[in-house]
């Protein structure tokens, strides 16, 4: 019921933000339709939250419509164009994930993937309490963001893992949209399991912001 609501909200905000004069939001229906047909093939009976209600509906994305410019575009050319789309996937006690497709201006439908720290803590307690050392390995990638948001303004997803329900122990990230790509720019995590939030930036710049 909360996806519902949520959705209903979010699908709401982003047909009054849509320019009516948009080529691709002029074409978005069949467009729409592809990439709905491609969550349908891949995802049904995967994701828990995928068919709602009495007639078994699939449960209908948010949608974003993005513009950019990219270095080598003039100035005279109109600026490129993205929809963007999220699906809700999962949820559980404290956690819940949504997956995210993509369409341009060439009509191309894609899934988007996006790139997550791959890291080991080591701990100096058996309560896992006290950090010893974290070593960041690589990156990786995953199909869904937990907990997501997304702000229309900077063009930003973020994710928000809660390691457990009191949410002491969590995992943070941001992806910024950049010239028709999702950019990690920073990871946050808290390890530990001790009562607190104190967040650690294990990649990119500046601090984490503060909770109290």
């Amino acid at each position: 019921m909360r996806f519902k609501k949520l959705f209903a909200k979010l699908l709401l905000s982003t047909a009054l933000l849509t320019p009516l004069t948009s080529p691709l939001v002029a074409q978005s229906a069949p467009i729409d339709a592809r990439v709905h047909e491609r969550f349908l093939a891949t995802y049904t009976g995967v994701c828990d939250e995928l068919l709602t209600g009495p007639d078994l509906t699939a449960m209908k994305p948010a949608i974003y419509q993005l513009f950019y410019r990219n270095a080598y575009d003039e100035k005279s050319q109109p600026a490129n164009e993205y929809r963007l789309y999220e699906y809700p996937c999962y949820a559980g006690a404290y956690n819940f994930s949504s997956l995210y497709f993509s369409a341009n201006e060439y009509n191309e439908v894609a899934q988007l993937y996006f790139a997550f720290p791959d890291f080991d803590v080591t701990y100096k307690d058996d309560e896992e309490s006290v950090v010893d050392q974290i070593t960041l390995n690589g990156f990786s990638t995953w199909e869904s963001l937990t907990n997501p948001g997304y702000d229309e303004k900077t063009m930003t997803l973020y994710s928000n893992s809660r390691w457990r329900g009191l949410g002491d122990a969590s995992s943070s990230g941001r992806w910024e949209f950049r010239k028709g790509s999702w950019v990690l720019t920073t990871y946050d995590i808290d390890p530990t399991y001790d009562g607190e939030i104190s967040m650690i930036r294990i990649f990119g710049e500046g601090t984490p912001p503060a909770y109290d």
